[in-house]
Protein backbone atom coordinates (compact mmCIF):
# COMPACT_ATOMS: atom_id res chain seq x y z
CA UNK A 1 0.00 0.00 0.00
CA UNK A 2 1.42 3.57 -0.84
CA UNK A 3 2.01 5.52 2.10
CA UNK A 4 5.29 8.10 1.87
CA UNK A 5 6.51 11.34 3.23
CA UNK A 6 8.96 12.55 0.27
CA UNK A 7 11.47 14.80 1.70
CA UNK A 8 14.90 15.38 2.76
CA UNK A 9 16.94 17.62 5.24
CA UNK A 10 16.92 21.22 5.20
CA UNK A 11 15.25 21.06 1.17
CA UNK A 12 11.97 23.20 1.29
CA UNK A 13 9.98 20.71 -0.96
CA UNK A 14 7.71 18.34 1.01
CA UNK A 15 4.76 15.85 -0.21
CA UNK A 16 2.92 12.56 1.44
CA UNK A 17 1.09 10.62 -0.55
CA UNK A 18 -0.71 8.12 0.65
CA UNK A 19 -3.04 5.74 -0.50
CA UNK A 20 -6.62 4.91 1.95
CA UNK A 21 -8.42 1.47 2.43
CA UNK A 22 -10.87 2.05 0.30
CA UNK A 23 -8.07 2.57 -2.70
CA UNK A 24 -8.66 6.26 -2.94
CA UNK A 25 -5.52 8.01 -3.20
CA UNK A 26 -4.78 11.10 -1.24
CA UNK A 27 -1.88 13.68 -1.95
CA UNK A 28 -0.83 16.49 0.29
CA UNK A 29 1.47 19.60 0.26
CA UNK A 30 2.73 21.78 2.77
CA UNK A 31 2.12 25.32 1.49
CA UNK A 32 -0.04 26.99 -1.57
CA UNK A 33 3.63 27.48 -3.68
CA UNK A 34 3.74 23.12 -3.26
CA UNK A 35 -0.03 22.89 -4.97
CA UNK A 36 0.84 25.06 -7.87
CA UNK A 37 4.15 23.18 -8.70
CA UNK A 38 2.57 20.07 -8.90
CA UNK A 39 -0.45 21.26 -10.85
CA UNK A 40 1.76 22.92 -13.13
CA UNK A 41 3.91 19.98 -14.15
CA UNK A 42 0.82 16.96 -13.47
CA UNK A 43 -2.18 18.64 -14.30
CA UNK A 44 -3.60 15.44 -15.93
CA UNK A 45 -2.91 13.42 -12.34
CA UNK A 46 -4.67 16.63 -10.65
CA UNK A 47 -7.57 16.67 -13.13
CA UNK A 48 -8.40 13.06 -12.20
CA UNK A 49 -9.80 14.68 -8.68
CA UNK A 50 -13.62 15.18 -8.98
CA UNK A 51 -12.98 18.44 -5.85
CA UNK A 52 -9.67 19.43 -7.03
CA UNK A 53 -7.00 20.99 -4.01
CA UNK A 54 -8.37 21.71 -0.61
CA UNK A 55 -6.78 23.71 1.86
CA UNK A 56 -7.19 21.67 5.52
CA UNK A 57 -7.61 22.57 8.96
CA UNK A 58 -4.02 22.72 9.23
CA UNK A 59 -3.14 24.72 6.35
CA UNK A 60 -1.90 22.00 4.30
CA UNK A 61 -3.55 20.92 0.72
CA UNK A 62 -4.87 18.13 -0.15
CA UNK A 63 -5.70 16.21 -3.53
CA UNK A 64 -7.96 13.21 -3.02
CA UNK A 65 -7.99 10.89 -5.93
CA UNK A 66 -11.13 8.53 -5.83
CA UNK A 67 -10.21 4.55 -6.43
CA UNK A 68 -12.67 4.95 -9.79
CA UNK A 69 -11.12 7.53 -11.51
CA UNK A 70 -7.14 6.05 -10.93
CA UNK A 71 -4.80 6.03 -13.56
CA UNK A 72 -2.34 3.81 -12.65
CA UNK A 73 0.30 4.87 -15.26
CA UNK A 74 -0.25 8.46 -14.37
CA UNK A 75 0.27 8.03 -10.39
CA UNK A 76 3.32 5.64 -11.00
CA UNK A 77 4.77 8.54 -13.04
CA UNK A 78 4.54 10.85 -10.40
CA UNK A 79 5.83 8.81 -7.56
CA UNK A 80 9.02 8.73 -9.82
CA UNK A 81 8.78 12.40 -10.91
CA UNK A 82 8.34 13.47 -6.80
CA UNK A 83 11.38 11.19 -6.35
CA UNK A 84 13.21 12.97 -8.99
CA UNK A 85 12.82 16.62 -7.83
CA UNK A 86 13.50 15.19 -4.37
CA UNK A 87 16.92 14.41 -5.49
CA UNK A 88 17.54 18.38 -5.93
CA UNK A 89 17.80 20.55 -2.72
CA UNK A 90 14.82 23.18 -2.67
CA UNK A 91 15.85 26.04 -1.11
CA UNK A 92 13.72 29.51 0.98
CA UNK A 93 15.41 31.93 3.41
CA UNK A 94 16.99 30.70 6.12
CA UNK A 95 17.73 32.48 9.74
CA UNK A 96 20.28 34.62 8.61
CA UNK A 97 18.26 36.16 5.88
CA UNK A 98 14.78 35.91 6.64
CA UNK A 99 14.79 39.34 7.94
CA UNK A 100 15.31 41.06 4.96
CA UNK A 101 13.27 39.41 2.52
CA UNK A 102 9.77 37.65 1.87
CA UNK A 103 8.58 35.88 -1.08
CA UNK A 104 10.96 37.54 -3.97
CA UNK A 105 12.07 34.37 -4.98
CA UNK A 106 9.44 31.89 -6.12
CA UNK A 107 11.33 28.89 -6.42
CA UNK A 108 15.23 27.95 -6.07
CA UNK A 109 16.89 24.72 -6.54
CA UNK A 110 20.09 23.14 -6.19
CA UNK A 111 21.39 20.35 -7.96
CA UNK A 112 23.26 19.24 -4.61
CA UNK A 113 25.03 20.09 -1.49
CA UNK A 114 28.60 20.88 -2.14
CA UNK A 115 29.57 18.08 0.22
CA UNK A 116 27.94 14.97 1.71
CA UNK A 117 26.62 15.09 4.70
CA UNK A 118 27.59 11.26 5.17
CA UNK A 119 31.19 10.83 3.55
CA UNK A 120 32.44 15.01 4.25
CA UNK A 121 33.36 14.69 1.00
CA UNK A 122 32.32 16.73 -2.05
CA UNK A 123 29.59 15.72 -3.80
CA UNK A 124 29.84 14.61 -7.63
CA UNK A 125 28.95 18.31 -8.56
CA UNK A 126 30.56 19.63 -5.82
CA UNK A 127 34.00 18.64 -7.09
CA UNK A 128 32.92 19.28 -10.61
CA UNK A 129 32.12 23.48 -8.87
CA UNK A 130 35.68 23.28 -7.41
CA UNK A 131 37.62 22.39 -9.90
CA UNK A 132 36.44 25.17 -12.52
CA UNK A 133 35.78 27.91 -10.11
CA UNK A 134 39.29 27.17 -8.39
CA UNK A 135 41.79 24.81 -10.57
CA UNK A 136 40.81 25.32 -13.93
CA UNK A 137 40.05 29.55 -13.81
CA UNK A 138 43.69 29.73 -11.72
CA UNK A 139 45.53 27.44 -14.42
CA UNK A 140 46.29 25.00 -11.65
CA UNK A 141 44.87 22.14 -14.15
CA UNK A 142 44.50 22.41 -18.13
CA UNK A 143 41.19 22.26 -20.11
CA UNK A 144 41.32 18.89 -21.16
CA UNK A 145 41.29 17.66 -17.28
CA UNK A 146 38.14 20.60 -16.91
CA UNK A 147 36.28 19.49 -19.40
CA UNK A 148 34.39 16.52 -17.69
CA UNK A 149 34.06 18.61 -14.78
CA UNK A 150 32.32 20.88 -16.98
CA UNK A 151 30.15 19.02 -18.83
CA UNK A 152 29.29 17.49 -15.45
CA UNK A 153 28.44 20.88 -13.71
CA UNK A 154 26.35 21.89 -16.71
CA UNK A 155 24.32 18.66 -16.87
CA UNK A 156 23.46 18.83 -13.44
CA UNK A 157 22.38 22.21 -13.77
CA UNK A 158 21.08 21.49 -16.46
CA UNK A 159 18.47 18.99 -15.39
CA UNK A 160 17.41 20.70 -12.55
CA UNK A 161 16.25 23.40 -14.52
CA UNK A 162 13.67 20.75 -15.79
CA UNK A 163 11.94 20.94 -12.47
CA UNK A 164 11.40 24.53 -12.59
CA UNK A 165 7.67 25.50 -13.02
CA UNK A 166 7.79 27.30 -16.20
CA UNK A 167 5.07 27.49 -19.28
CA UNK A 168 6.28 30.07 -21.85
CA UNK A 169 9.92 30.21 -22.80
CA UNK A 170 9.05 33.42 -24.53
CA UNK A 171 8.30 34.87 -21.33
CA UNK A 172 12.00 33.80 -19.47
CA UNK A 173 14.75 35.92 -18.89
CA UNK A 174 18.04 33.35 -18.09
CA UNK A 175 20.68 35.63 -15.86
CA UNK A 176 23.04 35.96 -13.23
CA UNK A 177 24.24 38.25 -10.46
CA UNK A 178 25.22 41.54 -12.29
CA UNK A 179 28.83 42.79 -12.39
CA UNK A 180 31.07 44.78 -14.01
CA UNK A 181 31.44 44.56 -17.80
CA UNK A 182 34.92 43.29 -17.22
CA UNK A 183 33.84 40.15 -14.91
CA UNK A 184 31.08 39.06 -17.09
CA UNK A 185 33.12 35.88 -17.97
CA UNK A 186 32.99 33.81 -14.69
CA UNK A 187 31.86 30.67 -14.43
CA UNK A 188 27.98 31.79 -13.14
CA UNK A 189 28.29 33.71 -16.34
CA UNK A 190 29.24 31.00 -18.60
CA UNK A 191 26.37 28.91 -16.75
CA UNK A 192 23.70 30.79 -17.31
CA UNK A 193 24.61 31.58 -21.03
CA UNK A 194 24.65 28.14 -21.03
CA UNK A 195 21.18 26.92 -19.40
CA UNK A 196 19.58 30.09 -21.91
CA UNK A 197 21.71 28.17 -25.07
CA UNK A 198 19.55 25.01 -23.98
CA UNK A 199 15.70 26.14 -22.69
CA UNK A 200 15.71 28.91 -24.77
CA UNK A 201 13.81 32.71 -23.51
CA UNK A 202 16.63 35.56 -23.66
CA UNK A 203 19.63 36.06 -21.85
CA UNK A 204 19.50 39.12 -19.61
CA UNK A 205 22.70 41.18 -18.72
CA UNK A 206 22.81 43.18 -15.41
CA UNK A 207 25.91 45.07 -16.07
CA UNK A 208 27.05 47.31 -12.52
CA UNK A 209 28.55 51.05 -14.06
CA UNK A 210 31.14 50.59 -11.15
CA UNK A 211 33.23 48.21 -9.17
CA UNK A 212 31.66 46.58 -6.44
CA UNK A 213 33.56 45.91 -3.03
CA UNK A 214 35.01 42.08 -2.70
CA UNK A 215 31.70 40.53 -0.67
CA UNK A 216 33.82 37.36 0.25
CA UNK A 217 34.96 38.47 3.40
CA UNK A 218 31.43 40.91 4.64
CA UNK A 219 28.78 39.17 6.69
CA UNK A 220 25.53 38.27 6.12
CA UNK A 221 23.80 41.72 7.09
CA UNK A 222 27.03 43.81 5.41
CA UNK A 223 26.26 41.85 2.48
CA UNK A 224 23.01 42.48 1.87
CA UNK A 225 23.27 46.31 2.96
CA UNK A 226 25.63 46.32 0.00
CA UNK A 227 23.97 44.86 -2.38
CA UNK A 228 20.11 46.88 -1.21
CA UNK A 229 22.69 50.13 -1.51
CA UNK A 230 23.88 49.15 -5.04
CA UNK A 231 20.23 48.42 -6.03
CA UNK A 232 18.82 51.66 -4.54
CA UNK A 233 19.48 53.70 -7.36
CA UNK A 234 19.08 52.69 -10.96
CA UNK A 235 21.53 54.21 -12.59
CA UNK A 236 24.22 52.08 -10.56
CA UNK A 237 22.92 48.77 -12.80
CA UNK A 238 21.82 48.52 -16.02
CA UNK A 239 19.62 45.51 -17.72
CA UNK A 240 19.67 44.12 -21.39
CA UNK A 241 15.76 43.63 -21.34
CA UNK A 242 12.93 45.08 -19.64
CA UNK A 243 11.34 42.58 -16.87
CA UNK A 244 8.11 43.77 -16.34
CA UNK A 245 5.51 40.74 -16.42
CA UNK A 246 8.75 38.42 -17.20
CA UNK A 247 9.86 35.42 -15.97
CA UNK A 248 13.32 35.42 -15.09
CA UNK A 249 16.05 32.74 -14.31
CA UNK A 250 18.94 33.80 -11.82
CA UNK A 251 21.65 31.22 -12.34
CA UNK A 252 24.72 30.88 -10.04
CA UNK A 253 27.38 28.55 -9.14
CA UNK A 254 27.40 28.24 -5.10
CA UNK A 255 24.45 28.94 -3.11
CA UNK A 256 25.48 30.10 0.71
CA UNK A 257 23.68 32.17 2.57
CA UNK A 258 21.35 33.18 -0.40
CA UNK A 259 22.09 36.86 -0.21
CA UNK A 260 23.36 38.16 -3.39
CA UNK A 261 20.46 36.06 -5.33
CA UNK A 262 17.87 37.12 -2.97
CA UNK A 263 18.88 40.84 -3.14
CA UNK A 264 18.90 40.62 -6.76
CA UNK A 265 15.71 38.81 -6.65
CA UNK A 266 14.19 42.00 -4.99
CA UNK A 267 15.44 44.55 -7.16
CA UNK A 268 13.49 42.56 -9.82
CA UNK A 269 10.55 41.87 -8.58
CA UNK A 270 10.66 45.85 -7.91
CA UNK A 271 11.34 46.24 -11.20
CA UNK A 272 7.78 44.42 -12.49
CA UNK A 273 9.08 41.40 -12.71
CA UNK A 274 6.44 38.46 -12.01
CA UNK A 275 8.55 35.56 -11.43
CA UNK A 276 11.42 34.87 -9.98
CA UNK A 277 13.42 31.31 -9.75
CA UNK A 278 16.91 30.47 -8.57
CA UNK A 279 18.69 27.63 -10.59
CA UNK A 280 22.59 27.23 -8.53
CA UNK A 281 24.78 23.81 -8.88
CA UNK A 282 25.51 23.72 -5.07
CA UNK A 283 24.26 24.41 -1.98
CA UNK A 284 26.93 24.88 0.89
CA UNK A 285 26.39 23.11 3.99
CA UNK A 286 26.34 26.22 6.18
CA UNK A 287 23.81 29.40 5.02
CA UNK A 288 26.32 32.09 7.14
CA UNK A 289 29.26 34.18 5.95
CA UNK A 290 32.71 32.96 5.94
CA UNK A 291 33.37 34.49 9.20
CA UNK A 292 31.82 31.91 11.13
Amino acid sequence: MLNETITRSRSEFKVSIFENENGDITIVTYSKKWESFISSKHNDLVALSPKKWNMTNKGNYSLWIPKKNLNSILLHQFVEWLHEVNSHIWLNLNKNIKDNFTDEIDYCVAADWNISFDSKERTEVGEAEYQIKYQYSTGKIDEETAKPYAETLANAVLKCSNYLPISDKEDVLITTIPSIENEQNKLSWAMARFIQSKIGGSFLTGTLTKEKPKTKTLTVSDKIRLWKDIYANNDNIKLSHTVENKVVIIVDDLYQSGASIWAFAKFLKQQGCRNVMGLVAVKSQRDSDNLN
